[in-house]
């Protein structure tokens, strides 16, 4: 499988913008004894999902601010991702028998299990899981060759039916919700899936890239976008886009958003990242755009280190 990293390809030092920095409260948070911290999924109960790096292990931190490490017993490599209301993990985990990751499923009271994607093995396929809903639905992605590949959604009873977007092996589908709509991203741009199977392009005006991650039951989606340097955004159930920039931060990546309107993801300060919660105050404001001019950014592949 294509090695998944998290890639930002900047043309020039970046400028922060916080355009709506007052629309939100920040919190910047730091696994103790990690040099970087990604934030990368959120429930309703406040916890968050983390990963510490250089050596990319997985934690989550209650709404107390109290850490417990996520480790698939037995394996080397453990990269939680996706979080619901019930407590219940999905990520996944290096399986030596497979020379590949595998995803797993990790309940509230610390049971592991796993699953693979079928024929999504070494040494030429793999898959990736991001997302999973309160019905336990999951959501990931799967490569069997280059082009069979995409993304996938697994029932509670082990049926795995794939999609992509505009029939595009790079399809990268990162939320789901409780409706069963997803949101993603292609080389076409990114996407509102409905449960019918239907889909709505999504991309902030005026910006040169679009990238959505997380959705909620509000129909709010979270992501970044390019636009005079490399932004968040949530687009609300209204089609209206606004900004979510960490206050002083080179970058800001949005990765998921819970029903109450908070955000996590990464900021990034002076070369190290940090995870962040943004929490939302009334009557946010609409989206203001700076200029768009001179930043790119490669479509990011949420975000597992090469073995």
């Amino acid at each position: 499988m294509k090695t998944i990293v998290n890639i930002l390809a900047l043309a020039a030092a970046l400028t922060s913008q916080s355009a709506d920095a007052a629309d939100y409260t920040f919190q910047l948070l730091q696994i103790p004894g990690y040099s970087d911290t990604e934030a990368v999924g959120i429930n309703n109960a406040g916890t968050v999902v983390l990963s510490g790096l250089p050596s990319q292990d997985s934690f989550l931190r209650d709404s107390s601010g109290a850490y417990t490490q996520i480790q698939y017993p037995g394996r080397s490599a453990t990269v939680a991702l996706g979080i619901n209301n019930f407590g219940t993990v999905v990520g996944d985990t290096w399986n030596p028998a497979t020379s590949s990751y595998i995803g797993f499923i990790r309940t509230s009271d610390g049971q592991f299990s796993n699953f693979i994607y079928p024929g999504a093995v070494g040494p030429t396929g793999g898959m990736q899981v991001n997302g999973i809903n309160d019905s336990g639905v999951i959501l990931g992605l799967y490569e069997v060759t280059a082009t069979d590949a995409g993304s996938f959604i697994r029932s509670p009873t082990g049926e795995f039916p794939p999609f992509r977007y505009i029939n595009d092996p790079r399809t990268y589908a990162y939320g789901i919700n409780n409706l069963g709509q997803i949101s993603g991203q292609s080389s076409f741009g990114s996407f509102l899936r409905n449960a019918d199977g239907s889909y709505v392009s999504i991309g902030v005006p005026g910006a040169t890239e679009t990238q959505a991650f997380g959705l909620n039951d509000v129909g709010q989606i979270t992501g970044l976008y390019a636009a005079g340097g490399v932004h968040g955004f949530v687009r609300g159930a209204d089609g209206v886009f606004r900004t979510v920039d960490v206050p002083g931060a080179q970058t800001t990546q949005p990765w998921d958003i819970n029903d109450l309107g908070q955000v996590v993801g990464i900021a990034t300060f002076n070369g190290t990242q940090f995870g962040f919660i943004a929490t939302p105050v009334p009557e946010p404001s609409t989206l203001a755009l700076l200029a768009v001019g001179g930043v790119s950014i490669c479509l990011i592949v949420r975000r597992r280190q090469a073995k």
